[in-house]
C-alpha cells in the first residue's frame, strides 16, 4: 500500500515538473518566434529584391546567410512549439483526467505510454485539420502552373477558341474557390470535432486513432455543455490568431520596452488554454458518466467507487 502511494506522489511530481519545464520552455520558444517574425519582413523582402534585380549591395554574402538562418531558425522554433503544446497538452490532459476521475474506478494503463498517445493524436488531428485546405491548395497550384505551361498548346488544339480557353480556366478557378471554402468548413468541423481526442488517447491508449475520432465526435453531441466547448475552442483559437496578427501588424514588437507585456500576453493565453483543459477533462468524464447507456462503445467503463 505504501508502495503504491510513493509511486503516485512521485508520477504527480514528475508530471507537474514536467509541465513546469515544457510551460517555461513554450514561452521562450513563442516569444522568440513571434519577435524574430516580426522582424523578418523586412531582411526578406529586401533578399527577394536583391535576388530578382541582382543587386549589389555591402556585405550581401552575409546578409543572404543571417536571413537564410534566421528563416531556417523560424521553421525550427515553429516546429519545436508545435511538439512542446502537444506534448503539454496532453500532460495536463491526464493531470486532469486523473483529478476529475479519482472518485470512480476506471480501467487504469500505463502513463507513459498514455502520455506518448496522446501526443500522437495531437499530430494525427493536425492531419486531419489541416489536410483538407491544403490537398486543395496543391491541386490548384499544380492546375495553375500546367495551364500557364500548356496554355499555347490548348490554343492549337483543333476547335478550341480563346474564349472557351477562358471560360474553362474561369471555371476551374471558381471550382476550386469553392472547394477551398468548403474544405476550410471541412477543417473547422474536424478541429471542434475532435476536441475531446486527448483525453480519449490518454485514457484508451490502445485505440486506432479512426476510432477516437469517431467516439469523441459521438462524445461531443451528446451534451450541451460538450458543444459550447467546442464552440469555446474554436473562439479561443480565433482569439490566439487575432492577438498574433495584431502584434505582428503593429508596432508591438519592434520596441523591447514591450517585450513584458508580450511575455505576460502569452502567459495569459497558455493558462487559458490549460483551463480549457480542464473543463475538457471534466466534460469527459461527466460525459461518460451520464451516457454510459447511450454510448455504447465507451472508451472506459466508469461506476461509482
Amino acid at each position: 500500500m505504501k508502495h503504491s502511494i510513493h509511486n503516485k506522489i512521485l508520477s504527480a511530481f514528475i508530471l507537474l515538473f514536467s509541465a513546469a519545464i515544457l510551460f517555461i520552455s513554450l514561452i521562450v520558444l513563442t516569444k522568440y518566434f513571434l519577435v524574430t517574425l516580426s522582424g523578418l519582413h523586412e531582411p526578406v523582402f529586401k533578399l527577394v529584391k536583391m535576388l530578382l534585380t541582382e543587386e549589389k549591395i555591402k556585405n550581401g554574402i552575409l546578409f543572404q546567410t543571417i536571413v537564410i538562418c534566421k528563416i531556417f531558425s523560424l521553421i525550427i522554433s515553429g516546429g519545436f512549439i508545435f511538439i512542446i503544446y502537444s506534448t503539454l497538452s496532453t500532460v495536463f490532459s491526464s493531470i486532469f483526467y486523473n483529478i476529475c476521475s479519482r472518485n470512480y474506478k476506471k480501467i487504469r494503463h500505463p502513463l507513459k505510454f498514455s502520455i506518448i498517445k496522446g501526443v500522437k493524436w495531437n499530430f494525427y488531428r493536425t492531419f486531419l485539420v489541416i489536410s483538407p485546405p491544403l490537398l486543395v491548395k496543391t491541386t490548384g497550384s499544380l492546375l495553375l502552373f500546367l495551364s500557364i505551361v500548356l496554355f499555347n498548346l490548348f490554343l492549337k488544339i483543333a476547335g478550341i477558341s480563346i474564349s472557351l480557353t477562358a471560360f474553362l480556366i474561369s471555371f476551374i478557378a471558381f471550382s476550386l474557390v469553392f472547394l477551398f471554402i468548403l474544405s476550410l468548413l471541412v477543417s473547422l468541423w474536424q478541429f471542434v470535432s475532435t476536441v475531446f481526442g486527448t483525453e480519449i488517447a490518454v485514457s484508451e491508449p490502445r485505440l486506432r486513432y479512426k476510432t477516437i475520432e469517431k467516439r469523441s465526435k459521438k462524445l461531443v453531441l451528446s451534451k450541451n455543455y460538450n458543444i459550447f466547448l467546442c464552440i469555446s475552442s474554436f473562439v479561443i483559437a480565433y482569439c490566439i490568431i487575432f492577438q498574433i496578427k495584431y502584434a505582428l501588424t503593429t508596432n508591438l514588437l519592434t520596441n523591447p520596452a514591450n517585450y513584458h507585456f508580450l511575455n505576460l500576453m502569452i502567459i495569459v493565453n497558455l493558462l487559458c488554454l490549460m483551463v480549457f483543459e480542464y473543463l475538457k477533462a471534466s466534460g469527459y468524464i461527466n460525459s461518460l458518466i451520464e451516457h454510459s447507456q447511450k454510448i455504447s462503445k465507451c472508451p472506459i467503463k466508469v461506476v461509482n467507487s
